[in-house]
């Protein structure tokens, strides 16, 4: 009968027939340490020998046998047979002559576990007792890159890896050649050197018979020796043996060096060797495979692992395999999986183009983040944050990399090849993702200097500047809702683009953003602005070649007296000058609207959007055809006028019933194609509108829709994120972070000057040989802070650290995190009401979402995410009610259970039990959902 592995249904092998005594041995040795099968397994059971000629358990007592028995027969249902007088027998599925296998039961008392370790094989010893490992007392400088397929490109990220960390480190990196098959780097060294004077092979040979401590002898005479095979760059090669015309290899093997207390011996000598160079660190090229000498270095919890992959098929699987063994076997030894880097290299820029490399790569990052995450599955009540654990957030790093046609044939010299990956772009591809993982795991960077926060005669006591933060970001909550509009917003991508691609004429576009994307805060700063020059001039520094008077039509004034005597102002000022009479305060133009705009066909609502402009100045106010004529009369008089229109959703209730969409339709598509006809342009337009109205308005050809807008779309990459939580903190005077030239700075630039406001790591910071296991801080609040539909939102962060600066920490805590403004706790403790804001506020901005909100508040059981087909019952929620959660992005998947975000969760008032999930899997699959390329 067939054998499952019961603990993951959807594994691939989870059936296979034992024909062999190599079937029994790989099931015991692949037991998943998180199955009941591991988990449950005999207390006095202590090992397992398997081999041709049968099975013998070693128990510690006679009273274990019993129990080893029956834990073997719930491995092998069925299969276990009692011939009595302790004669027991495994049948499997062999020929006549192999059909069954002896077991046999040993007792052994003084057994003592040794460090043993898999190293890619399935041997005859599984121990069941393992000790657990540990990391070295310091983390090794050692950098593993392999592949389980050849053909990925590995040998070239690899010496692309070493460069890019010389120029990073300013000092020489080793550079080992341990491909036992194909020594690539060994011949480019052999073209650049007429004599290798020291080979990997002779380092294993003679730390094999090294009696010194710590192997000290081997290391610095094969270090004297590597002094004569630096090169120009920095980079020290190591290569695989001297004599690269005879490539069979000794009979010493690197795992001879394993020992108990460390069995990870070579990559220590490695460390050790690059020390006494004077490098930064050592690469080390694998050969492709599960071999015993790349599973040296893959298995060990000390070394920072670089995957290379392609996208076919094959590779792709075999990496998903690759770490579903590696995970697997550090959680039997008891230690984290440390993050890899995991390259994806020659992606064909067809695929990349259309967004089909995710399509490929998704299924696959899909079951690597099952493996690497089984375990992980407590409870988490509704006031506690879920995703506290660095795994959990980023278990790795992706990198992606187009195929490149100059490196399809490469140079055999070291300085020809060098060149090659440097000017065809290949080391500008892999440097931004290169540089940040190398940056959490190698720790190159530390703690910056400018986390010091600086002293109090330049800035003043740390709770006046978390108080000057909390107002400041308070402040700007609401934008619609603010004492004043901010001088000059955080200029973004899209408000760039709107100030630098207007220049010579007025915008006619159509500005798309989410909830709290900031189209109430940038619709306040233009009406103050009052005119386009000094607008694009505040946004660019740069003048257009004409100015015009900015008109605002519309505004989100439904619970703002401020904003609308803002807009009814501009109105007055712009009527006197233009010599006309007084205009319509903005409430009667939302009213005109709101009455005549159901009553008109398409043509006509296109006029009534026209006469709204017009009467907005004072021009024919509350006549039919004012804005025609209006048009006539900017044309003669040479004036320019920029409509703005912002909160177009305070005329509706649901965007997708009655007329609702057609009136929609009239001002995002009908109006802006209108104006565009007109010479000279004299009437530019702004319109800024939620998602769904877009949705509502263009039913057909969306995606050609935004690609016409995509360049204004009020959207916040992870980027934009932490350059506002620095603007902020900079606008607020609490530190000094925020300079005009901080968005070009690389992401993991911007995260170590944020390091003042909220510190490295969601607790105490890394330390030499003492990692925590919190997530790294910028990367938890953008996971905390994404709402699963592709796009962050600036409002949930500035309301985030209004409440995070608002907490009072404890004098322990000051202490303790003294290089910090914001502590730990304060951030934890910022997501819950965060969360109830923002249900609060989505309930209040899309009102067909309070019945359905209510169905939440009203339940009578707890309610647990992932939300359940039983959940949905209990909680009374039809299709419309899925569809209206989803659209929104409040529940993520095609079927039950739907995830909830955190930023949703806690204000939702969900539990979270079953198996914890990767936020950037979430985060990418929503992407794409919404047609974004990760």
């Amino acid at each position: 009968m067939p054998i499952r592995h019961r603990d993951f249904p959807g594994d691939r092998n989870s059936y296979f027939d034992p024909i062999t005594w190599v079937d029994v041995a790989r099931r015991l040795t692949t037991i998943e340490p998180t199955a009941s099968e591991w988990v449950d397994r005999p207390k006095g059971l202590l090992r397992a020998q398997v081999n041709w000629s049968g099975l013998i358990l070693e128990v510690r007592t006679a009273q274990d046998s019993k129990s080893a028995i029956e834990w073997l027969g719930k491995i092998f249902p069925r299969r276990v047979a009692n011939h009595g007088h302790l004669h027991y027998t495994l049948s499997i599925d062999g020929p006549p002559h192999a059909d069954k296998l002896p077991i046999e039961i040993e007792i052994n008392e003084n057994f003592a576990a040794a460090g043993r370790i898999p190293l890619g094989t399935i041997e005859p010893i599984v121990d069941f007792r393992s000790p657990r490992l540990s990391n070295n007392s310091e983390r090794l400088k050692v950098i593993a890159c392999h592949s389980v397929k050849g053909g990925t490109g590995r040998t070239t990220i690899a010496v692309a890896v070493a460069k890019l960390w010389q120029e990073k480190t300013g000092k020489p990196i080793l550079l080992v050649d341990a491909d036992l098959e194909a020594p690539g780097i060994s011949y480019l060294f052999r073209n650049a050197r007429t004599e290798s004077r020291v080979a990997l092979e002779d380092l294993i040979a003679l730390a094999h018979s090294d009696a010194s401590i710590d192997y000290k002898n081997t290391i610095d005479y094969v270090a004297s020796r590597l002094s004569d095979h630096q090169l120009e760059d920095g980079i020290i090669v190591l290569p695989l043996c001297r004599d690269l015309d005879e490539l069979a290899s000794s009979s010493i093997r690197a795992e001879h060096l394993s020992r108990p207390d460390r069995p990870f011996a070579l990559a220590d000598i490695i460390d050790k060797l690059a020390r006494a160079c004077g490098c930064a660190g050592a690469v080390v090229d694998l050969r492709a495979g599960l071999v015993p000498l790349s599973v040296q270095f893959v298995l060990d919890p000390s070394v920072s692992r670089i995957f290379s992959t392609s996208l076919s098929g094959q590779s792709l699987e075999a990496t998903a395999a690759l770490v579903k063994f590696v995970s697997r076997e550090m959680r039997r030894n008891g230690v984290e999986f440390p993050p890899p880097l995991i390259v994806v290299n020659r992606v064909p820029s067809v695929l990349r183009e259309t967004g089909a490399d995710d399509a490929l790569l998704r299924p696959i990052l899909d079951k690597m983040t099952q493996d690497v995450l089984r375990g992980h599955q407590q409870e988490v009540e509704a006031d506690q944050p879920l995703l506290e654990d660095e795994l959990e957030i980023s278990p790795w790093r992706i990198s992606k990399i187009a195929e490149i046609s100059d490196l399809q044939v490469t140079s055999v010299g070291w300085a020809g090849f060098s060149e090659q990956i440097k000017s065809s772009g290949f080391m500008r591809r892999l440097a931004t993702d290169m540089d940040a993982w190398l940056d959490q795991e190698q720790e190159t960077g530390g703690i910056a200097e400018s986390s010091v926060l600086p002293p109090s005669d330049l800035l003043n006591d740390t709770k006046t500047r978390r108080q000057k933060l909390f107002e400041f970001a308070n402040r700007l909550v609401a934008a619609e809702t603010a004492d004043q509009p901010v001088e000059t917003p955080l200029v973004t991508g899209p408000l760039l683009a709107i100030a630098k691609q207007f220049v010579s004429q007025l915008p006619i576009i159509v500005t798309e953003g989410a909830k709290g994307t900031g189209k109430t805060l940038t619709a306040r700063f233009l009406v103050n602005k009052a005119s386009w020059d000094s607008a694009v001039y505040s946004l660019s520094k740069e003048h257009p070649t004409s100015d015009a008077f900015i008109v605002p039509v519309l505004g989100s004034i439904q619970t703002s007296e401020k904003f609308q005597s803002e807009i009814d102002k501009q109105r007055v000022n712009i009527a006197q000058k233009l010599g006309f009479k007084a205009p319509q305060r903005v409430d009667q133009t939302k009213a005109a609207l709101l009455a005549k705009m159901k009553e008109r066909t398409a043509s006509g609502r296109v006029s009534l959007w026209l006469d709204a402009i017009a009467w907005s100045i004072g021009f024919e106010v509350n006549k039919d055809g004012a804005g025609e004529r209006l048009l006539k009369f900017l044309e003669k008089s040479n004036q320019r006028i920029l409509a703005l229109v912002e909160g177009i959703e305070e005329l509706y209730s649901d965007p997708f019933t009655g007329k609702t969409p057609s009136i929609l339709r009239s001002l995002l598509v009908d109006l802006p194609l209108r104006l565009r006809g007109e010479p000279g342009r004299p009437l530019g337009l702004v319109v800024f509108a939620r998602r769904d109205s877009v949705d509502a308005a263009v039913p057909q050809n969306k995606a050609q829709f935004r690609i016409t807008y995509k360049d204004f779309e009020l959207s916040w990459s992870d980027d934009d994120v932490l350059e506002l939580a620095a603007w902020l903190a900079t606008k607020a005077g609490s530190l000094d972070l925020w300079h005009e030239g901080f968005r070009d700075l690389p992401q993991i630039e911007k995260e170590r000057q944020l390091e003042q406001l909220w510190g490295r790591k969601l607790g105490p910071d890394d330390k030499p040989g003492a990692r925590t296991k919190e997530a790294y801080t910028a990367a938890w609040v953008i996971a905390a802070l994404s709402d699963l539909q592709g796009r962050l939102v600036a409002r949930d962060l500035v309301r985030f650290l209004a409440d995070a600066a608002k907490f009072s920490p404890t004098t322990t805590e000051d202490d303790q995190y003294s290089t910090r403004l914001l502590v730990p706790r304060a951030l934890k403790q910022a997501i819950k009401p965060t969360s109830i804001a923002k249900v609060k506020e989505t309930e209040e901005e899309i009102r067909e979402l309070k019945s359905v909100f209510a169905k939440f508040q009203r339940r009578k059981k707890d309610i647990r995410a992932p939300i359940d087909q039983a959940d949905i019952k209990a909680l009374r929620l039809v299709g419309n009610d899925i569809d209206l959660l989803r659209r929104h992005g409040i529940l993520f998947g095609e079927a039950p259970p739907y995830e909830v975000p955190e930023l949703f969760r806690m204000g939702l008032n969900l539990k979270h039990s079953g198996a914890r999930y990767s936020v950037i899997n979430l985060r990418r699959k929503a992407r794409q959902r919404v047609g974004i390329q990760s």
